[in-house]
């Protein structure tokens, strides 16, 4: 929890991440250090989207976005997945191909297509979000249902019945208004990401 905190500190800073790169100077971490610092600052979830949206908008395949980058197919999926975050040369790669810069990449600008807060989801169909939600698990979900309406939050328990919203509320405790802000703009983040990848097919 602290790590995110902190890590939001961070991301508020004038420039985003490439500012706080500056700020760092001879303190900045190298190696395994520098990754573990990428993934407590980078929003996975929104940024493999963002990779997948990139690629198709340049009408790239993975395999010949694999030769551009000199990687791997099963490494450009890994990061359109998530399951892999890309490292400093990649993001240098793909900021060159595509003519954008690391913010951009770290910090997507994503304009709203579907939503714009976390009490639209509403407007959202059911089955369609339930899909973009099965993507996030329990505890983030019901973090965000912290700071919802008891309309959305009916909502939430009506998309996942199988779930013990009181029991995993227990589990959780309490939780920083900013977490709860979070995930919830995440959701949101990632809701219109899908809109903006399916006007693009």
């Amino acid at each position: 929890m602290a790590t995110r905190t902190s890590g939001k500190r961070l991301i508020g800073c004038r420039g985003g991440y490439a500012d706080v790169w500056e700020r760092l100077g001879r303190f900045r971490p190298h190696g395994t250090a520098f990754m573990e610092l990428l993934r407590n600052l980078m929003n996975t979830n929104i940024i493999s989207k963002y990779l997948q949206l990139l690629r198709k908008k340049h009408n790239y395949t993975q395999d010949e976005l694999a030769k551009k980058l000199d990687i791997s197919r099963q490494a450009v999926s890994k990061l359109e997945t998530g399951a892999a975050i890309p490292d400093l040369e990649i993001l240098l790669k793909i900021s060159k191909l595509y003519g954008i810069t690391i913010n951009d990449i770290l910090e997507p600008n994503i304009s709203t297509k579907k939503i714009t807060d976390f009490e639209q989801l509403s407007k959202v169909p059911e089955n369609e979000l339930r899909e973009i939600l099965e993507q996030f698990d329990m505890a983030s979900l019901v973090t965000a249902s912290m700071g919802a309406s008891p309309e959305i939050n009916n909502l939430l328990e009506k998309l996942f019945p199988e779930a013990d919203y009181k029991i995993e509320r227990n589990c959780i405790g309490r939780v920083r208004v900013d977490e709860v802000e979070r995930i919830q703009q995440e959701i949101v983040s990632v809701i219109n990401l899908r809109a903006l990848d399916h006007e693009s097919l």
